[in-house]
């Protein structure tokens, strides 16, 4: 039998005195949600329908080339520095495949610019009959999908960095104890995401965009039911060095939540341009977002 951690047996035995052990980061074992919304709200947002970062020429996210695809052209034109390799030299190597690498986004989006899309649970937003608009607010309502993570590099930064939603494949079970002899069934599980790095050198404990950001996105009382669905978190950037960043995390398990789960990040870097709430029906930008 594998081992499990310490920390949570000493909460386990420790139940009545209150103690519910360390849950920050933990996943539920299958077919398991959990996980409420909490929503907070200090400040509205403005209405912004243009912006001069995105609008030249105007954004389509329904056009967007997929971010696993910018990857494979990312990786198979090694852009990656080289050890011994001096910066005229990479610069050498590696431009014409950037070039070419920004004329297939121009000819596919109509634009350079890389955007992901993130869809936002519906349960997440509220809809106001009576000034006709859907409100929502972050973190704690979608938007705590921008997350700050160290990646691997050789300085091991940290960016902002949002991802699709990806899925967890259970590969398997198997019975753990720890050093008191406490046993568990324990599953194990792999998840494999993709999206985009930003904003590095980002601080590990500060929320993105604010704390209490309220957004409110006026829609048609007609067209709010069959747009409610289909909303969606964009954000776009321009490709920057060094391109492309893996993230890689191992949780192991506890006694109170005996799952092992391997995370798996493959990330296009870019410079942050805009971000926006989109219709994911057809790509159609409703509002940007001012910070």
């Amino acid at each position: 039998m594998r081992m499990l951690r310490l920390l949570p047996l000493l909460c386990f035995a420790a139940v009545a005195s209150g103690c519910t052990g360390d849950r920050e980061g933990w996943y539920p074992t299958p077919n398991v949600r959990s996980g409420a919304a909490s929503p907070s709200a200090s400040r509205n947002s403005d209405v912004l329908t243009h912006n001069p970062r995105c609008d030249d020429p105007p954004l389509n996210a329904a056009r967007a080339a997929p971010i696993p695809e910018i990857l494979r052209w990312l990786q198979a034109a090694r852009l990656r520095r080289k050890e011994f390799e001096t910066s005229a030299e990479h610069s050498a190597r590696t431009g014409p495949a950037l070039a070419a690498i920004q004329s297939r986004l121009e000819q596919r989006q109509g634009t350079t610019l890389i955007m992901l899309q993130r869809r936002l649970p519906e349960t997440f937003v509220r809809y106001n009959a009576d000034n006709q608009r859907f409100n929502f607010a972050t973190p704690g309502l979608g938007f705590d999908f921008v997350r700050t993570q160290t990646v691997r590099t050789p300085q091991a930064t940290a960016y902002r960095t949002i991802t699709n939603d990806p899925n967890i494949v259970w590969t398997g079970s198997y019975v753990g104890s720890n050093a008191f002899g406490a046993t568990r069934t324990v599953h194990s599980g792999e998840r494999e995401s993709w999206g985009l790095a930003f904003d590095p050198g980002a601080s590990l404990t500060g929320s993105w965009p604010v704390h209490g950001y309220q957004i409110s996105v006026p829609v048609p009382r007609e067209a709010a039911p069959a747009t409610k669905n289909n909303l969606a978190l964009m954000i776009a950037g321009d490709l920057t060095a060094p391109y492309y960043v893996d993230h890689d995390f191992y949780r192991g398990p506890t006694l109170d939540h005996p799952t092992e789960l391997m995370s798996l990040s493959r990330l296009v870097v870019v410079q942050f341009r805009c971000a926006a709430i989109i219709d994911r029906r057809n790509g159609k930008i409703l509002q940007f977002l001012v910070f």
